[in-house]
């Protein structure tokens, strides 16, 4: 047959994805790879969304996505992030991925380089190389936070764009505003896009954190937020996202929709709707959830020797360091101890390494508690050597 392109050769698959659906010989499975959330949307958004299809809502629709949802969402993403958007700063997509993806798509070209902070979501890497450009890795400083001493010697004549991902996936750490401030500047002086992947901002403990364009809003005609309503209300299969940015790119993007994916799923942006619009405290019960399961993770990692945590600061990602525990059982590596975890243990998790940054381990809590609980008694239980 022919040949596929060397693109299509040369870019692993999501390794996440791939330690999700791992196969093991365990009877009792307990999947700690997946980003997703245990819980059901809520019942306005479910309802919604069953409402759009009796409704008849199931025709084509306008490429940016419907209006009523684009104005809703320029108001509240401009709201929190303190600066004003309107509606031709919007355009809706089918999920968050996709918003990421026909950005870079818009602003790359083959050979352009993109900053990505380790430890970083492996999609970023990827999809700057699906567009043919390349993806300069940045690594973090002890804290897990951008080293920005190494990060000015990074920039080249072909650096486009950085990436920041404020909640972290998969630390679940916030980037404090004097790391963001000085982000912001280096853009500026260097005349970069910036995508700002705001989809765990939902999801932070606190009641305020920092946000990009709130302590830099000189930048925002540089700036592309990504949004998605998979994590905080937890509709990833429903499929909905945004891109909010300067109009001449969300114009690029509606252009690019109309040749791919043509708008989101009509029922899903009339969920959307509902959920922008629903009492919020159904959010804020999720928030305090996951805060609630990543303690139960913390304490249980805490009792094990060898590793190390910093404290998780939103989502549902716990991001333990166990390289003292795999130099003290004389184990290879991160992924190494994976592979075992899944073999005897039935517990998949994803290695530090696809991340970008070794030694580590991600456990997603988006489960129910007495799953979560058996979990961490088969974690303890393997590492403690019992």
């Amino acid at each position: 047959m022919p040949e596929l392109n060397a693109l299509s050769l040369s870019i692993p698959a999501s390794a996440t994805m791939g330690a999700a659906a791992a196969a093991t010989d365990h009877p009792d499975p307990i999947n700690l790879a997946v980003g997703e959330p245990e819980e059901l949307p809520a019942a306005p958004i479910l309802k919604a969304f069953s409402q759009a299809i009796e409704d008849g809502h199931l025709r084509y629709g306008p490429a940016q996505g419907i209006p009523q949802l684009r104005e809703s969402l320029a108001q509240v993403v401009g709201e929190q992030n303190g600066v004003s958007f309107s509606s031709e700063n919007v355009i809706v997509t089918a999920g968050g991925k996709p918003a990421l993806m026909d950005t870079l798509r818009s602003l790359l070209s083959p050979g352009d380089e993109v900053i990505v902070f380790a430890p970083y979501w492996p999609t970023f890497i990827q999809q700057v190389e699906w567009c043919g450009a390349k993806a300069v890795v940045c690594p973090a400083d002890d804290d897990l936070l951008p080293n920005l001493e190494v990060l000015n010697s990074l920039f080249s004549a072909r650096t486009k764009a950085i990436i920041i991902n404020s909640p972290s996936n998969p630390t679940s750490l916030v980037y404090p505003e004097s790391i963001l401030t000085a982000l912001a500047q280096l853009a500026q002086e260097n005349d970069l896009w910036v995508l700002s992947d705001q989809v765990y901002v939902g999801l932070a403990f606190a009641d305020e954190i920092p946000r990009l364009l709130q302590v830099a809003p000189e930048i925002k005609e540089q700036t592309i937020i990504i949004e998605s309503f998979s994590k905080s209300y937890s509709m990833t299969g429903i499929r909905l996202g945004c891109a909010v940015g300067p109009s001449k790119l969300i114009d690029s993007l509606a252009k690019l929709a109309q040749a791919t994916t043509t708008h989101p799923c009509m029922p899903a942006q009339y969920a959307g709707l509902c959920a922008l619009s629903m009492d919020q405290s159904w959010v804020l019960e999720q928030r305090r959830r996951y805060g609630r399961r990543a303690e139960l993770v913390g304490e249980a990692l805490c009792q094990v020797g060898g590793v190390e945590l910093r404290k998780p600061e939103a989502a549902f990602y716990v991001f333990p360091q166990v390289q003292g525990w795999l130099e003290q059982n004389d184990v290879v590596d991160d992924r190494a101890l994976a592979s075992v975890l899944l073999q005897k243990e039935g517990l998949k998790v994803v290695p530090g390494s696809a991340f970008g940054t070794p030694g580590f381990l991600r456990l997603s809590c988006g489960l129910a508690d007495e799953r979560l609980q058996e979990a961490m008694g088969r974690l303890q239980s393997f590492m403690a050597g019992k």
